[in-house]
């Protein structure tokens, strides 16, 4: 295990997922953020607190613009999982995403390569692979401005390491969560709706294929990456290959709330892709990695802990409640 790591979005959903387990593990830890004025900023902020609280250290800082020799210097690994994400904003705001995704990541691969660091791990996405089912380093086709600028944080990473620059794993994930989800996204949007009785969108039919995948596999994938035998670029989905609809994740939020769900239909998301699957094989092959929570104990445990926040009463046993 890598003695000394940085993790860049420490504060995020991801991230500090990541900085507590690489801190319960004994690393030393320097937790990086920006805390971007976003929608969630107070629990970014409350976050890096704890995190701190915990014994990691915590620099505020943009990687766009501030030097980063200081907290990168003698580290073994960079875990870079920050960044803007959100599909729908892209289609207004590339500019802003660009610079979080693509300027920021190179910015810090400059000051990885400064310092000596060997190994850099990036948090990218599916949604590179565009609107099919298809995944693989060779079938990219990103469809929104989100997926382009992932993408091209990708791209940052190979031209570095094929210029001398540091080993790198790209880590594509495929629809993360569990407890501490961002509240934009889905899973957080219907357990919020469930617990208090509110109405929420739903875009499309429900129909749409999805790779669910919990948080901790995700660090996990993460920690197996530092030490892989890389040499250069690699490239793998962290994602369990099994896809499931999207409405029988919702029958699972009603039953594990005990309220039903009052949707809303809303249009197909502009881009949005129809199916999504992981092709497991380089994650296994590589880091001997497989997912090990199915999404009936990772969302439960997602809904038991959003409720808790709520006041709301306890979260239905398996079996039991609304459907």
């Amino acid at each position: 295990m890598p003695e000394r790591a940085v993790v860049t979005g420490a504060a995020g959903f991801i991230g500090s997922a990541l900085v507590r387990r690489l801190v319960a593990r004994g690393a030393q830890v320097v937790a990086l953020d920006a805390l971007l004025d976003d929608g969630d900023r107070d629990v970014r902020r409350a976050r890096f607190a704890d995190l701190a609280g915990l014994g990691a250290r915590t620099v505020h800082a943009d990687l766009r613009h501030e030097p980063t020799a200081a907290v990168l210097d003698g580290a073994d690994v960079v875990y870079h999982c920050a960044g803007r994400a959100g599909v729908r904003e892209s289609w207004a705001r590339f500019a802003d995403y660009a610079e979080h995704n693509m300027i920021a990541t190179d910015a810090l691969l400059r000051g990885v390569r400064a310092a000596g660091v060997p190994r850099v791990v990036l948090s990218s996405s599916s949604s590179v692979y565009g609107s099919t089912a298809r995944s693989g380093p060779a079938t990219v086709d990103p469809t929104t401005p989100y997926a382009v600028s992932k993408l091209g944080a990708e791209q940052l990473c190979a031209a570095h390491a094929r210029d001398g620059g540091p080993d790198v794993v790209v880590l594509r994930y495929f629809t993360v969560y569990g407890p501490g989800q961002r509240s934009d996204m889905a899973f957080h949007r219907f357990v919020r709706a469930a617990s208090l009785g509110l109405p929420v969108p739903l875009h499309g039919d429900g129909a749409q294929l999805r790779d669910f995948t919990y948080v901790d596999d995700v660090v996990e994938a993460n920690l197996r990456a530092a030490t892989a035998p890389v040499a250069g670029l690699a490239v793998v989905d962290v994602g369990p290959g099994r896809p499931r609809t999207l409405r029988e994740a919702l029958d699972l939020v009603e039953e594990y709330v005990g309220r039903p769900l009052r949707l809303d239909p809303a249009p197909t998301t502009r881009g949005e892709a129809t199916a999504t699957r992981a092709d497991t094989r380089g994650t296994r092959a590589l880091l001997g990695w497989a997912p090990g929570v199915q999404l009936e104990d990772g969302l439960r445990r997602q809904v038991a802990h959003q409720v808790a926040g709520y006041g709301a009463a306890p979260v239905a046993a398996a079996g039991g409640g609304a459907r």
